[in-house]
Order: C-alpha cells, then structure tokens, then sequence
C-alpha cells in the first residue's frame, strides 16, 4: 500500500466521522505511528504511544466500604514536599501525528495526479 492509499482511506473513514467518532485527529493519533515505523525499529517508540493513548480500563468503586471521600483525602503521614515520580517513557512525536492529520485532511490537494482516489 502507498501513503497515498492509506490517507484515502483515513480521509473516507473521517467523512463519517458523524457516525465512527474517529475525525482525522484521532486517526492520526491512532495511525501515526503505524504509519511512520519502519521495520527493523525496536517497536519501542510504538509500545510508548500506545501507553499515552491507551485508556485504563475503568476503576470499580466498592460502595460497601465505610470510609467516606474525606478519609481517602486525609494523608497526614504523607510529605508534601516530596517531588511526585514521573513516567520515564518519552511522549508520543507529536510532529508525526500532526504530518498524518495534514495527509488526511487535504488528500485530494497533496495528491495531485487525480481529483479524488478512485475505489475499485
């Protein structure tokens, strides 16, 4: 498949983006760095981006416990001054997203040769 294929068909998925929820934003987050990896690459720039953009699954709350929201915030024996950790893993290239959402959204100017992809 060529860049150009592969825009199209982002481009039509983005059009109905009314009934997919997908607009060319998010499918260039979510292609992006499909899009760009190269083979022999550790994958590990992909399994970062993936970790960003992944949601956790969500958080069951136990509605048996006696504690109330104020006892969960009451943390004497914790010092605020500590620093807070931060994620080692390097963030997504948000470059190579925004170069993606630009394919898809002006397809037809960037590629020239014909008007519109013709789907056969």
């Amino acid at each position: 498949m060529t860049l150009e294929f592969v825009t199209a068909l982002l481009l039509r998925v983005s059009r109905k983006s009314a009934l997919n929820k997908m607009d060319s934003c998010t499918l260039a987050v979510e292609f992006a760095p499909l899009i760009i990896w190269q083979q022999g690459d550790s994958g590990t720039d992909l399994r970062n981006h993936l970790r960003f953009t992944l949601k956790p699954p969500p958080k069951i709350v136990d509605t048996t416990t006696s504690t109330t929201t104020w006892d969960l915030l009451d943390e004497d024996d914790v010092d605020a001054s500590s620093q807070i950790p931060l994620d080692d893993g390097s963030p997504p290239d948000y470059g190579a997203i925004e170069v993606i959402q630009c394919l898809i959204e002006h397809h037809n100017p960037i590629f020239t040769d014909a008007n519109e992809t013709v789907w056969r």
